[in-house]
């Protein structure tokens, strides 16, 4: 009797182990050409809220145009998208995000002419559509920019992302 006991506590404990068949990746990394991170950025995002078809994602990408100044010096220009998404849907989602992207750029200052570094910051908006697949995503989205505050670019972006 212990001993059938003994086993149908280990075999409601192993029953109990098993995951849902459904697994939910809460990382993503992606490449998204052109976008709120100029030409090409790498970006990273994270679920932070998930309930039924709403997600939130929070994300943060690098990109870099030139790596070496006027004068042939390694001082690259870096550019730092941020960004709040929210993606309603499933498989096949609607896009909306809002960010921010951090520009660090090298120019050539005309009084001493010596290589100096400006700093921008940019707003953006995300409107977008994205299909997921068991481990890949892929996402087209108007991404218009608004420069240093003072001026509309009309962008788009297209990225490849792997979720983990």
């Amino acid at each position: 009797m212990k001993k059938l006991m003994l086993f149908v506590c280990l075999l409601t404990n192993v029953a109990f182990a098993q995951q849902d068949a459904k697994a939910t990746f809460k990382n993503n990394v992606f490449l998204e050409l052109l976008g709120n991170g100029g030409y090409a950025s790498f970006n990273y995002e994270r679920i932070i809220f998930s309930h039924k078809k709403i997600t939130i994602f929070p994300s943060i990408g690098i990109s870099t145009f030139k790596t070496k100044d006027f004068t042939g010096t390694v001082n690259p220009d870096v550019i730092i998208p941020l960004g709040l998404r929210m993606y309603y849907g499933s498989r096949h989602m609607f896009v909306f995000g809002l960010g921010q992207t951090i520009s660090s750029t090298v120019y050539l200052n005309p009084e001493d002419f010596e290589a100096k570094r400006s700093y921008k910051l940019s707003a953006n908006v995300m409107l977008g559509y994205r299909i997921n697949f068991k481990r890949i995503n892929l996402q087209l989205a108007y991404t218009p920019i608004f420069e240093n505050y003072n001026h509309y670019i009309n962008w788009l972006g297209f990225s490849v992302g792997y979720k983990f």
